[in-house]
């Protein structure tokens, strides 16, 4: 898998003091074919 053979991980965490916090967030990859962000964006909407 490409994020796990790449850097983006330790850059995530490598953040100082931050470091312990952020390595407890999972990071996820995310394949689709329509934009994640607006499906989720709708989503919110349609909840208010």
């Amino acid at each position: 898998d490409w994020i796990d053979r790449s850097s983006f991980r330790e850059r995530f965490i490598a953040k100082g003091r931050f470091r312990e916090y952020l390595d407890g967030i999972p990071t996820w990859l995310i394949h689709a074919e329509t934009s994640p962000a607006l499906i989720g964006a709708a989503r919110a909407l349609d909840e208010l």
